[in-house]
């Protein structure tokens, strides 16, 4: 067992490898690209997901379509989550894309 697989931290999620990237795409960054980019915040953050207690919650949340709502009153890595979003640039258009967003063919826009 790897030290990030959620097995080793007395997990009782079984989607903990899951959720957060799930979050993280719905909120418009690519899991992939912040795995590889920022590999020791990514494995951060998945431990700390891997150890929540709100699992369900946020499985009922993500499910429902309902990505930031109530996010902050249960989500251990929120103040990442919000870190990471407020790091944003311009892209060629002017609007707003955080840092770490890519567009590249296993992508989502």
């Amino acid at each position: 067992m790897s030290e990030t697989d959620p097995r080793s931290l007395g997990c009782n999620n079984p989607d903990a490898g899951e959720l957060m990237p799930l979050r993280l795409r719905e909120l418009g960054f690519d899991p992939e690209y912040l795995r590889f980019s920022r590999t020791g915040l990514y494995s951060d953050m998945h431990r700390v997901c891997a150890t929540c207690r709100a699992w369900q919650r946020c499985t009922r949340d993500l499910a429902n379509g309902d990505v930031q709502t109530g996010m902050r009153s249960y989500c251990l890595n929120a103040a990442t989550i919000d870190a990471l979003t407020v790091d944003r640039l311009p892209d060629e258009t002017g609007a707003e894309q955080p840092a770490i967003l890519v567009t590249g063919p296993n992508s989502q826009k």
